[in-house]
């Protein structure tokens, strides 16, 4: 028997996981990303191989330490829809403390998370509310939100340590 969110899925065309993507990325579709990432590497992906990296931290991991591209832009296209602007108002996103903010350099930018759960992310320089594209600060996507501490430190913040942003 299928539940209500899996049904309306069904019934809009998409998987529960595509619309649970859809979420996490401000309204791309699996489909999208992978055309996009195809478009500007070459390099295919499947709906499969998507859906792996976002449940498993360990593929995520190997995945995402073995081919710098998927970790820096298929990162880039997934999180391609963050205000360019910092929020001041409105629900879905929230600012992270200085400790969680602490390679975004907090002293001068407010690290902001987006989506239920924290998977879109952008850094805003604090005196001018403008999205930092600096690469050492700039925000990127995580496969595992900030409160998802061994998947964030596994899929998230380790492949930033062999790659950088």
């Amino acid at each position: 028997m299928l539940c209500v969110s899996e049904a309306m899925a069904l019934i809009n065309g998409f998987s529960e996981f595509d619309q649970t993507f859809m979420e996490m990325t401000g309204g791309m579709t699996v489909l999208e990303s992978i055309e996009r990432y195809y478009e500007a590497t070459g390099q295919q992906l499947t709906p499969e191989f998507v859906e792996k990296l976002f449940s498993n931290p360990t593929f995520a991991f190997i995945q995402l330490t073995s081919n710098k591209l998927l970790h820096t832009v298929y990162r880039g296209i997934l999180n391609g829809n963050v205000p360019s602007m910092m929020p001041t108002e409105g629900k879905g996103y929230r600012v992270l403390s200085a400790a969680q903010s602490a390679l975004h350099d907090p002293e001068n930018n407010y690290k902001v998370v987006f989506g239920n759960n924290g998977n879109r992310e952008a850094v805003y320089d604090k005196k001018t509310g403008r999205i930092v594209s600096d690469a050492q600060y700039v925000g990127t996507f995580n496969f595992f939100g900030p409160d998802e501490m061994f998947g964030h430190l596994l899929a998230d913040m380790l492949p930033y340590f062999v790659h950088g942003n």
